[in-house]
């Protein structure tokens, strides 16, 4: 195998350094940005090791496509249970038939949760946080996605590493700014952050600061949603995009739909972050080359 391909969870294997191409942006003179050949010499130098993880052992593999049907099954259920809501006349606003569906859901899920009966409230957030967290398995399913013959040829030359707390990068800007709101709130409970389109403006007229950071924060969230999309692509492949697109819509709109039902879920959901921050630590001791949880380099 060639020293220049990525091991499938997006790590580059040790290899000669003249084996892998350099893609580095160069300006006339200097090199703009470092190239794969000096940043693994530097990593090298400081005292990092890249750890070869390109083959696909039995134990891999059994993982990966345990990952995938656990994806696959998570993404039909959620699907169906969409599908299968009823839409009594008048009971919603939007004339599209799938967001008519996900308003009576939401409509559904913020009942249970403004209930007042606490265990149905918990069950509840845990359940669809629990729904959310299956978008940590995207790197174990990378494994046996990025070897496809064509999706090789992508992941090949553009797959890079990252922490899955990344993937979450949409619901992550969403949660971060609903916690805003709240702490603000709970300073002045005046502060009006709506943004909707009528008060929406290009040039920002007769905007507040309270407008702005909302305008700020849907920018950002299309940013992530941006990146989210370039991941799935550098290290999935097109092919792998039917499983990963799906994955992340899911696990990401699973967070965000909790987030809207109201401002203390947002305190839930921050700590859910830090539960898999600290879950991913002691994934990639316990399985350092499965791709649950990886970086682009090792450090020891």
């Amino acid at each position: 195998m060639s020293a220049a391909q990525n091991s499938p969870n997006g790590r580059r294997p040790s290899a000669e350094l003249n084996d892998i191409p350099d893609i580095s942006f160069k300006t006339a003179s200097t090199p703009l940005f470092q190239s794969p050949q000096d940043f693994e010499e530097s990593m090298i130098k400081s005292g990092h090791i890249m750890p070869s993880t390109d083959e696909l052992t039995v134990s891999r593999a059994v993982v990966s496509a345990f990952a995938i049907i656990a994806v696959c099954s998570v993404i039909f259920l959620a699907v169906r249970h969409i599908m299968s809501q009823e839409l009594p006349e008048g009971s919603y606003t939007v004339p599209d038939f799938t967001l008519a569906k996900l308003e009576v859901l939401f409509r559904g899920l913020k009942a249970d949760i403004n209930s007042g009966d606490t265990a149905l409230t918990a069950q509840t957030i845990g359940l669809w946080l629990g729904v959310s967290m299956i978008g940590l398995l995207a790197g174990s399913c990378d494994i046996l996605l990025c070897r496809i013959p064509l999706d090789h040829q992508i992941t090949d030359r553009f797959s890079f590493g990252i922490q899955p707390l990344t993937r979450y990068l949409p619901a992550m800007t969403m949660t971060l700014y609903t916690l805003f709101i709240y702490i603000a709130r709970a300073i002045d409970d005046s502060y009006d952050f709506t943004l909707t389109t009528s008060n929406f403006s290009l040039t920002g007229e007769d905007y507040t600061w309270c407008t702005w950071v909302s305008e700020g924060a849907y920018v950002l969230f299309i940013l992530a949603c941006l990146f989210a999309l370039i991941e799935m692509f550098s290290n999935s492949g097109i092919f792998g995009m039917i499983i990963r697109l799906p994955l992340s819509i899911v696990s990401n709109g699973a967070i965000v739909m909790v987030l809207l039902t109201g401002t203390l879920c947002a305190v839930i959901t921050a700590l859910m972050f830090v539960f898999v921050k600290v879950l991913g630590f002691i994934l990639r001791i316990l399985f350092p080359t499965m791709g649950i949880y990886y970086r682009t380099y090792e450090e020891y």
